[in-house]
């Protein structure tokens, strides 16, 4: 991997329809993995008190 000046550095390439489809796919996951996670933490910390 060669390391390009900012100004002459390729531009990246746009992602495809699918590709974006993968990631908001995996990003609904992990978003629903955070939520569920946030739930078990909030309930858990109830039934300390």
């Amino acid at each position: 991997m060669r390391n390009y000046s900012p100004l002459k550095r390729p531009k990246p390439r746009r992602l495809t329809t699918l590709e974006i489809a993968e990631i908001e796919e995996c990003w609904d996951l992990v978003s629903e993995a955070i939520s569920e996670e946030i739930e078990r933490q909030r309930l858990e910390s109830r039934s300390i008190k």
